[in-house]
């Protein structure tokens, strides 16, 4: 069987259907930027939550606090890389800060003891040390 060629189009072909003011805009699909790798805060704070119970670590405090990870991370960037703008080092405070006191708080409120780290077993050793000291006083 012989192959059929393919005819160039006529100029009949090639006439545009409809006026450019007349089509429906076509959407653009629009890209999300491609998030940075998790930086050591980010990992951190996600490994904490990762002990906690779920209503705890997926809902309401955790998810602020891996945003503000992701935020300090960034600036951490911005810091290595001499692009910071000024106040980047008060903000990268505050935001460690409040990293900080949101752990705590989150360990306040979970249910029996989480498991921590050196600083919480630290913290465990000087509680019996006083519990021993105070009660042979």
């Amino acid at each position: 069987m012989p192959r059929k060629t393919r005819e160039q189009p006529s100029a009949m072909d090639r006439l545009d259907p409809a006026p450019e003011e007349r089509r429906a805009p076509q959407r653009q699909r629009a890209s999300r930027p491609r998030r940075p790798p998790a930086g050591d805060q980010e990992k951190a704070v996600k490994a904490f939550l990762g002990r906690l119970p779920p209503e705890l670590g997926r809902e309401g405090f955790g998810p602020g606090l891996l945003s503000l990870a992701r935020q300090l991370d960034s600036l951490d960037r911005m810091i290595a890389s001499g692009e910071a703008p000024p106040g980047v080092f008060r903000d990268a405070a505050a935001h460690q800060r409040e990293i900080r006191q949101g752990i705590a708080t989150l360990r306040e409120w979970a249910p029996g003891a989480v498991e921590s780290d050196k600083t919480g077993e630290a913290e465990s050793k000087r509680e019996r040390r006083l519990t021993v000291i105070e009660g042979s006083g």
